[in-house]
């Protein structure tokens, strides 16, 4: 009966689709407004820890790719591209235990989607499709959730909130479908927005949500859809707008956004790749005509600076799928480029992933970095990711 009535709410709202009202946000000069010039986080940042994460000899601890991390006080959690289940290391790297192995049995995972942390309870949340199961530090079984909505991620914001938005490239029109919203893990839902369709640019059955970014900030989490301009947060009270991304992008490429359907990037239009927030600041990545355009919104001023990357992101992607090293010029230690990939207000930290292959590429073949770290000197190919932490001011 929920899933009925989100789909008619959906419905209803296709009709009367517009993006955010712009006039009380940050607005992001993203095509004009903006100085061209070099973007400064020095200022921002006190220490920059760099944790290499140990490869042991059985390879139980191989990554390769990192698809998603939680970090807490002693612990770092990871997702990986190589194999199924947890990964647990210690702040210094050193590799723990895995687990929420794949399977089906009780206390197994399949397809995992997104993880969690709560610090405070020594629990981490496992997020697959339409179920999300809990676990101990210590990696035992607490209990699992079956959720009728299918969501592409969901992070705990506090207690039994739930920071969600729905699932990539499905119709919108399927039953259960929404955009974004915040629910109990019990079931209620205290907001959700559905409005990211426009079905007069784009047939209702080739419309859902594409490119979906969301992560961590001091209220809540900042999430954006390719379909809407307006990067939003959803917080224990509910979804607000909270950066108007002004990119002004053509008709055709915003009926493009709405098609899942359709992958092609169209010059002269902006995509957004990632963002992340500081107390003073908004940090953007955007592609635009095959390069990737850096930005910076600071929050006082209200004013927007931009650089563009020398590297190509078409290149970089197959070392890194988070192209780490498309950043910002690392003024504190002259090493790699930084980055906020996942953000942890509680610790005052944003995080950063490198693969080796990346750090390899940009080291050797471009020479971009002046100074490698020291523990990426023995670097090889088959190293796992460097984690980097960036502490903030």
């Amino acid at each position: 009966m929920k899933s009925h009535l989100l789909f008619i709410a959906l419905l209803l709202s296709s009709c009367q689709y517009k993006n955010t009202n712009s006039s009380d946000l940050n607005i992001v000069n993203v095509r004009e407004g903006y100085v061209d010039s070099g973007i400064n986080i020095s200022k921002e940042i006190s220490n920059i820890e760099y944790v290499p994460l140990e490869l042991t000899n059985d390879n139980e601890s191989m990554i390769a790719g990192i698809l998603d991390c939680s970090i807490t006080k002693e612990s770092i959690f990871i997702v990986s591209s190589k194999q199924s289940g947890i990964l647990q290391f210690d702040r210094a790297g050193h590799f723990i235990r895995k687990f929420a192995k794949g399977g089906s049995g009780p206390g197994e995972t399949q397809q995992i989607l997104s993880i969690s942390a709560d610090d405070k309870k020594n629990l981490i949340y496992v997020s697959q499709l339409f179920s999300t199961s809990i676990y101990q530090f210590d990696g035992s079984f607490v209990s699992k959730k079956e959720i009728s909505r299918g969501f592409s991620y969901q992070y705990l914001i506090e207690n039994d909130l739930m920071a969600e938005v729905g699932a990539e490239y499905v119709p919108i029109n399927v039953p259960g479908m929404f955009g974004m919203g915040v629910f109990k893990l019990s079931g209620d839902t205290i907001d959700v927005k559905t409005d990211f369709l426009n079905t007069k640019l784009t047939p209702i059955d080739e419309t859902g949500l594409k490119n979906v970014y969301i992560i961590s900030a001091k209220d809540g989490y900042l999430c954006s859809v390719e379909s809407n301009d307006t990067v939003f947060c959803l917080t224990p009270k509910g979804v607000k707008p909270m950066y108007y991304l002004k990119m002004n992008n053509s008709t055709e490429s915003k009926a493009k956004a709405f098609s899942i359907n359709n992958q092609d990037m169209l010059s002269d239009n902006y995509s957004v790749f990632d963002y992340f927030e500081t107390d003073n600041s908004f940090y953007l990545r955007v592609i635009y005509n095959n390069r990737m355009h850096i930005y910076h919104y600071d929050k006082v001023t209200r004013k927007t600076t931009r650089e563009i990357s020398i590297i190509d992101p078409n290149v970089l992607v197959t070392y890194n799928r988070s192209m780490a090293g498309i950043g910002i010029k690392n003024d504190i230690d002259n090493g790699l480029p930084i980055w906020g990939r996942k953000s942890f207000p509680d610790q005052n930290i944003i995080v950063q992933y490198y693969s080796a292959p990346e750090i390899l590429y940009l080291s050797t073949k471009l020479n971009v970095i002046k100074d490698l770290p020291d523990v990426c000197k023995n670097i090889n190919e088959d190293s796992n990711p460097l984690l980097i932490v960036y502490h903030l001011k």
